[in-house]
């Protein structure tokens, strides 16, 4: 494994007061608890082999979108998790980049 692209997700939009837990859990599992997945057994192989490069992406990790907590607070996590696994894997020979760029 060279390279990860992070970018699966799903909705399940919502406004905040009227999403239930059943949406908010649906889209934490996949976009979340899935890229962690992904990740780790990945950056694992890549471990192995010196090298590697991890890349995700949201730019509603950053600003948020209107009726998507549950999909902004994964993506957001995401980041989060993307630097930690950009510090683990320097001295690993792995790179872990987020791209959030809005384009117009």
């Amino acid at each position: 494994m060279d390279v990860l692209i992070n970018n699966a997700g799903i909705t399940r939009d919502r406004s905040f007061k009227k999403m239930s837990k059943k949406e908010w859990d649906q889209v934490i599992a996949t976009n979340l608890t899935g890229t962690f997945n992904y990740s780790q057994a990945c950056f694992n192989n890549m471990v192995e082999n010196g090298y590697g490069q991890i890349v995700s992406s949201s730019l509603a990790g950053v600003e948020g979108n209107f009726g998507q907590v549950n999909y902004s607070a994964s993506k957001g996590g995401i980041m989060a998790m993307t630097k930690m696994m950009a510090r683990e894997g320097a001295e690993k020979g792995i790179t872990a980049n987020c791209g959030c760029t809005r384009f117009c």
